[in-house]
């Protein structure tokens, strides 16, 4: 996230931006951006010592995101979710679980598959 769209560095010129209000722009996330950020994630996540399920909105993480919206991207969401996916998967840490579910975070569907999850693990 950006000040006013005055504030964004001329280093990312070419990159997708979205002027939110007039003192805030904020600009898409690339691909390689988003491994970095799973890589960061899964390396927190993997560290779990009791169960944990991270579940992934396929459909995307925002309402940015989603299909027709400023940052509709799915190769960069891709990125995210798969690097996750992997990531986690190779750490083989038996108390974490990934789950993906074909949902936007903010579709009901998704609020659905949360709650289906996370009653098990507080009850």
């Amino acid at each position: 996230n950006f000040g006013p769209r005055s504030t964004v560095p001329v280093r990312f010129a070419g990159r997708r931006f979205h002027e939110h209000n007039a003192t805030v722009t904020l600009m898409r996330t690339t691909p390689e951006e988003c491994r970095e950020i799973a890589a960061r994630i899964a390396a927190q996540v993997a560290r779990a010592t009791a169960a944990a399920v991270l579940l992934l909105p396929l459909g995307g993480v925002s309402a940015l995101d989603a299909p027709g919206g400023a940052f509709h991207d799915p190769a960069a969401d891709a990125a995210l979710f798969d690097t996750l996916r992997d990531l986690l998967n190779a750490a083989a840490n038996p108390h974490v679980r990934v789950r993906r579910v074909d949902a936007h975070i903010n579709d009901p569907a998704f609020a659905h598959a949360l709650v289906d999850e996370l009653l098990p693990l507080i009850t």
